[in-house]
């Protein structure tokens, strides 16, 4: 389990970088909405789950999920108002 959250942490991590919606194409913002809705059910049902986690590290994991999302929203807004 501790090796799916590292591996998961890895790819938020990732799309945090790639989150800073430079020229973001329509098609990107569409594969990132999908992989969110794919990982982060998953990965929140896991870091609720994972006893081991305080619950100030469990915070700060499902704070990745929600700025994730947040970063996806205003993409997808950007896009619309274009």
């Amino acid at each position: 389990m501790r090796r799916v959250l590292i591996v998961l942490g890895g790819l938020l991590a990732l799309s945090c970088l790639a989150g800073c919606q430079c020229g973001a194409t329509p098609a990107y913002v569409r594969a990132d909405r999908q992989t969110y809705e794919v990982v982060a059910p998953m990965y929140r049902t896991y870091v609720k789950a994972d006893e081991s986690l305080s619950g100030n590290d469990a915070a700060a994991l499902l704070l990745l999920l929600d700025t994730w999302d947040s970063r996806i929203v205003a993409a997808e807004e950007s896009l619309d108002a274009e």
